[in-house]
């Protein structure tokens, strides 16, 4: 009679997790969307759990080689934790270092900062949720985009209907 021991067991579960956990990065790895299937998240048809974390500063460091480095640190802790989702920023229309720095004109180092983004989540099988504008002024947010739209905003709520 075979017996199971605790150890054994733990090991065997361990090995289950990371076969799941590597058909999981190997179907974002190839380029599938996030989907529904009636109320579930599936990606290239297999089932999809977000498990996700906000980490709003990824293009910023991204954009300079000398701190790029945070970026790939964190999808390689994100990806070992079995996390599964990232909301960053791909936004920074005013401050320091701005992504659009006015309408239509774009910070070249900041679009790579991006793209680096980008590329890495890929690479360790994260999926991104991108925010395009801030609640809040300091980053350009709402107000700057409005600006760059010719409109201006006289409360919070004037946004939602430019």
């Amino acid at each position: 009679m075979f017996r199971l021991t605790e150890h054994k067991l733990i090991c065997v579960v361990f090995l289950v997790f990371l076969v799941f956990q590597n058909q999981r990065n190997l179907a974002l790895a190839q380029g599938g969307f996030v989907q529904t299937r009636g109320t579930h998240f599936i990606v290239n048809g297999s089932p999809f759990y977000v498990n996700g974390f906000n980490v709003y500063w990824m293009v910023q460091m991204a954009s300079n080689p000398s701190t790029r480095g945070k970026v790939t640190s964190v999808f390689q802790q994100a990806s070992s934790y079995g996390l599964t989702e990232a909301r960053t920023w791909a936004f920074s229309d005013g401050g320091y270092r701005p992504l659009q720095i006015s309408p239509g004109s774009y910070n070249e180092d900041m679009v790579k900062g991006l793209d680096f983004v980008i590329s890495e989540a890929r690479r360790y099988g994260v999926c991104l949720m991108l925010s395009f504008v801030n609640n809040y002024k300091d980053l350009g947010g709402r107000p700057q985009w409005a600006r760059n739209q010719g409109q201006s905003l006289s409360s919070d709520d004037d946004y939602f209907s430019v």
